[in-house]
């Protein structure tokens, strides 16, 4: 029997680095080592920790490659938990290029949309 052993997946930078909660961006993470761009399993995962102490993810399919790194779709925050739709907050991102063992880990901001309800005074008197 022979084995193979391969580094880690390493990324070292990611962008963007904060979204709405909507999602639906692309985002690229930087890699320094990313073991086979042709595997078709290579994700993306996006996962938090409730205040319970219960880890939750969403997995995403890693888009295209280039030689500075990986792309995926960032998914909506209700898709890794409920809570976090409205108030938005940080998970931990990381790749894979087998969808099992999963790189080093950077931090993802999930911010909230601010809605503008009331603007006062309309208008200011200018001398």
């Amino acid at each position: 029997m022979r084995f193979f052993y391969s580094p880690r997946d390493t990324i070292y930078h990611m962008y963007p680095y904060r979204q709405y909660v909507t999602g639906d961006a692309l985002i690229k993470a930087y890699t320094s080592y990313f073991f086979d761009k042709s595997y078709r399993n290579a994700v993306c995962k996006f996962e938090m920790t409730t205040k319970s102490g219960i880890k939750k993810n969403a997995i995403v399919e890693i888009l295209k490659y280039d030689d500075e790194g990986v792309y995926c779709n960032l998914p909506p925050a209700y898709v890794i938990g409920p809570e976090f739709a409205v108030e938005g907050g940080d998970v931990n991102f990381s790749v894979s290029s087998n969808g099992e063992d999963f790189s080093n880990i950077l931090l993802f901001r999930y911010f909230k949309i601010v809605k503008i309800e009331k603007v006062f005074p309309v208008y200011v008197l200018m001398d």
